[in-house]
C-alpha cells in the first residue's frame, strides 16, 4: 500500500529513466484510444481522435502556441455546473417523460398525467434529470467576463505576461463539444431530433467549487492533468465510467490550481446519427435506471465536495481519496490497487506530480457583509463574491439588508445569507448583529472553528492570515490595524508603555457616566468634554450618539458590572476600523452576550467591538493577533484600482485591504477578480 509520494520517489534512483521519456503536454483522447505528443504535434494528436476532424485553423493552435487561452468565466453558487444552456446555439429543449401529476375530475376522480416541463440540455452523468432535485436555472450558471488562464505546466519557468492572465490557476482538462455531440443522457437521447449545436462563442472555465462532468469524447488534458487519466471500472453503471472519473479528478483539481474548461465547436463530429451508444433501450425502463444512477451520483458530488486529506502530496490525496472511495463502495478493490499501481508507475517513468498550491480551508466561515441591497445586480454581485472567497474557503456565508426574496433567490445558488432585526442600510448596527448571529450558528458546528467577518468591498490576503498553515490556525482573535504609532486597534492598552498615547485612545467611564483618561488624572461629565479637554485622537465619531454617548449608557447597566475593572470603571479599547475580524466559535457565547449588551444600548460596532475583543482576551487569556490593514480615505484611491496598485508596491505583508468596490465602473468583477489573484502573494 502507497503511503504518498514520499514513499516511492526513492525508487525513481534506481531505474535509468529520464523525466524527458514522458513530456506530455497534451493528451487526447476518444473512446479510450490515447495519443501523446509534445506541442508541436498536438494538433496531428488530436486528428488521430476517433470520429474527430481536426481544424488546423482553429483557436485551439493558437492558444498551444501561446500558452494561455481567453475564457469566459461563469458565476454561479452551485456544486454542480450545467454548460450547455451557455453553450448551446439554439434553445433546444426535451420533455421530462417521467413527470406525472394528479387531477381531479367533475366526478371526483383522480388521474395522472404527463407534465411536459422544458430541460435544457443535460450532459450525461449530471444528476437531476427529470427529477426536480437540480434546477437547470441555477446550475447553468451566467458569464461574467474574460479572462486569460495559462496552459503551461506548474513546472513551466515562465508565462507570457498578458492582461490579466490569472497565474493561480491552469487549465487541467478542456471538453470540445463538437457540432452534432450528442452525449447526453438517456432521456435527452430519446427524446430530442436534433443534436446539440454550439455556439461560437469563448470557452467557458468552470468555477473551482463546482463540478461538472466531462468524458471520454474529444478531451485534452494538459501535462498537469495526466495523473488523473486513470479509468475506474466503478460500481456505477459501466457507461459512466468516464464522468465518474471526471468526479474523481475534479475533487483534486483545485488544491493544484488546475481548472476545467468547455470548448466549442473546435472539432466536428463526422456521422454523429451513426455513432455507436451502448445505451439504446426503452425509454421508461432506461429513465428509471437513469434515476437510480442520478441519485448514487448526486450522493457522489455531495461527498466529494466535503472531502478532505491530511496527506501534502496530490499522490498521496489521490490514493487517500479512491480508499475513501472504495470503503463507500463507489469503486471496487481492483480499482484501488490499480490506482495504487499508476502512482507508482508515474513516479517511475519521472512524471512530476503538480504541488499542492490553494487547498481550501474548511474549518473556518467566511462572513461577507453586505452594508446595502438594493442594487439591480445585488444577487449576480454575491454569487460572483461568494464565488471569488470559494477558491479558498469551503463555507462562505452573507449577511446584509437583504430583502426576503433575496435571501430566497440567494438559498437556491446555495448561498446562506442572514439578515437581523437591525436590517438598516449602511451597516451601523446589524454589522454586530449578524456577526454574532454567525458565530452562534457555528458554535457547536463539526468541522467549523471560526468566523471571519469581513467586508464585501474588504480585500484579505489568505496567504498572510494563515501564516501558511493549514488548516487554517483558528485558536486566534485576529484583528486588523494600520500602525501602533497611531492606531491601536485591538491592542491590549494595559500593556501600553506610552501612556500619552494611550490616553488619546482609550478612556473608562464609570456607573455615574464619569469619564476619565486611561491613566485617570483627567476626568471629565462626558465623553464629548473629554474628546476636547484631553484631547482624545480627532475621530470625529467618538462624539456621536451611537459612539461616546451610547457607552455611557452601557457603563450604567448592571449586566456589565462583572466586566468592570478594579476601579469600578468600565474600560473602553481603541475605536477601531471594523472591516474585518476573525473570532474562533469557543468565544461565540461570550462574543453573543456582550455583542447583544452593546446593541442593547445602540453602540455602533466600531466603537464596540475592540472593547469586545478586550474583554475576552481579559476573561479568558486569549491571543489576539494583529494584522495590517491598508486603507486610503482620498478619492483617487479609495475603492479603486490606484489602492490595490499602491498596497502591493509596499514591502508590508497586508492582511486585509478595504475598500475595493465591485459597484465602481472602473472595477466590475474582471477588476475584482484581478484584485483579489493579486492580493494573494
Amino acid at each position: 500500500m502507497l503511503h504518498g509520494a514520499e514513499s516511492i520517489f526513492d525508487l525513481g534512483e534506481q531505474y535509468q529513466i529520464k523525466p524527458e521519456m514522458f513530456v506530455v503536454p497534451w493528451w487526447s483522447h476518444n473512446n479510450d484510444t490515447a495519443a501523446t505528443a509534445t506541442t508541436t504535434t498536438a494538433a496531428a494528436a488530436a486528428a488521430t481522435s476517433t470520429n474527430t476532424t481536426w481544424a488546423p485553423e482553429s483557436p485551439l493552435s493558437a492558444m498551444i502556441s501561446n500558452h494561455h487561452l481567453e475564457v469566459s468565466v461563469v458565476i454561479q453558487g452551485r456544486s454542480l455546473f450545467n454548460p450547455f444552456p451557455l453553450l448551446q446555439k439554439e434553445q433546444n429543449h426535451y420533455d421530462c417523460p417521467m413527470d406525472t401529476d394528479a387531477i381531479t375530475n367533475n366526478n371526483n376522480e383522480t388521474t395522472s398525467t404527463s407534465i411536459h416541463r422544458t430541460i435544457h440540455w443535460w450532459p450525461r452523468g449530471f444528476p437531476g434529470l427529470c427529477m426536480g432535485s437540480l434546477s437547470h436555472q441555477y446550475s447553468k450558471g451566467k458569464i461574467a467576463f474574460l479572462k486569460n488562464v495559462s496552459l503551461a505546466s506548474q513546472s513551466a519557468s515562465s508565462v507570457p505576461p498578458l492582461p490579466f492572465l490569472d497565474k493561480s490557476y491552469r487549465i487541467g482538462v478542456i471538453q470540445l463539444v463538437p457540432d452534432g455531440f450528442q452525449d447526453m443522457d438517456n432521456g435527452s437521447q430519446e427524446q430530442t431530433k436534433s443534436y446539440f449545436s454550439p455556439h461560437k462563442t469563448n470557452p467557458l472555465m468552470v468555477p473551482s467549487h463546482s463540478f461538472a462532468p466531462y468524458n471520454m469524447h474529444s478531451t485534452f488534458y494538459t501535462h498537469d492533468a495526466l495523473w488523473s487519466l486513470i479509468l475506474p471500472t466503478t460500481t456505477l453503471p459501466q457507461r459512466y465510467a468516464d464522468i465518474v472519473r471526471s468526479y474523481f479528478a475534479q475533487c483534486l483539481f483545485p488544491d493544484i490550481g488546475l481548472r476545467l474548461v468547455y470548448m466549442p465547436s473546435v472539432v466536428s463530429s463526422q456521422n454523429a446519427s451513426r455513432q455507436p451508444r451502448n445505451f439504446k433501450s426503452n425509454i421508461r425502463s432506461d429513465i428509471s435506471d437513469i434515476e437510480v444512477v442520478h441519485k448514487r451520483i448526486e450522493s457522489l458530488i455531495l461527498y466529494l465536495s466535503q472531502w478532505d486529506s491530511p496527506f501534502h502530496s496530490l499522490p498521496a490525496r489521490m490514493e487517500h481519496l479512491w480508499k475513501d472511495l472504495y470503503s463507500r463502495n463507489y469503486i471496487s478493490k481492483r480499482d484501488l490497487e490499480l490506482v495504487q499501481s499508476w502512482i507508482l508507475y508515474l513516479n517511475l517513468i519521472g512524471y512530476k506530480f503538480p504541488k499542492l498550491i490553494k487547498r481550501r480551508f474548511r474549518n473556518v466561515a467566511v462572513l461577507g457583509h453586505f452594508n446595502y441591497a438594493k442594487s439591480p445586480s445585488q444577487v449576480d454581485d454575491v454569487v460572483f463574491w461568494t464565488q471569488k472567497y470559494r477558491e479558498w474557503f469551503e463555507t462562505v456565508v452573507v449577511s446584509g439588508p437583504f430583502e426576503m426574496h433575496q435571501i430566497q433567490e440567494l438559498k437556491r445558488h446555495s448561498i446562506t445569507a442572514f439578515r437581523g432585526d437591525r436590517n438598516e442600510e449602511g451597516g451601523y448596527f446589524q454589522v454586530t448583529e449578524n456577526l454574532k448571529n454567525v458565530l452562534l450558528y457555528f458554535k457547536n458546528h463539526s468541522n467549523i472553528e471560526s468566523v471571519m467577518y469581513f467586508h464585501d468591498d474588504g480585500m484579505v490576503n489568505v496567504t498572510e492570515l494563515s501564516k501558511g498553515q493549514y488548516p487554517f490556525p483558528t485558536h486566534e482573535i485576529i484583528g486588523n490595524y494600520r500602525d501602533q504609532r497611531y492606531d491601536l486597534s485591538y491592542a491590549d492598552i494595559r500593556k501600553i508603555q506610552d501612556v500619552e498615547l494611550a490616553n488619546k485612545f482609550s478612556y473608562r467611564i464609570y456607573p455615574n457616566g464619569t469619564v476619565c483618561a486611561f491613566n485617570r488624572l483627567l476626568c471629565q461629565p462626558s465623553v464629548k468634554d473629554l474628546y476636547k479637554a484631553l484631547p482624545l485622537y480627532p475621530w470625529g465619531m467618538t462624539t456621536k450618539g451611537y459612539c461616546g454617548v451610547s457607552q455611557q449608557k452601557l457603563a450604567g447597566d448592571e449586566e456589565i458590572f462583572p466586566y468592570h475593572e478594579d476601579d469600578g470603571a468600565l474600560l473602553f479599547s481603541s475605536f477601531t476600523q471594523s472591516d474585518f475580524l476573525h473570532i474562533p466559535t469557543m468565544y461565540a457565547e461570550e462574543f453573543g452576550k456582550l455583542a447583544s449588551l452593546f446593541l442593547k444600548h445602540n453602540v455602533i460596532h466600531e466603537c464596540a467591538w475592540g472593547t469586545i475583543v478586550d474583554m475576552i482576551r481579559k476573561k479568558y487569556n486569549a491571543t489576539v493577533r494583529l494584522t495590517m490593514l491598508c486603507t486610503s480615505w482620498g478619492p483617487k484611491r479609495r475603492g479603486k484600482k490606484a489602492l490595490i496598485e499602491r498596497c502591493l508596491r509596499d514591502s508590508v505583508d497586508y492582511g486585509v485591504i478595504h475598500p475595493f468596490k465591485i459597484g465602481f465602473e472602473e472595477n466590475g468583477y474582471r477588476g475584482y477578480d484581478w484584485a483579489f489573484d493579486s492580493v494573494q502573494r
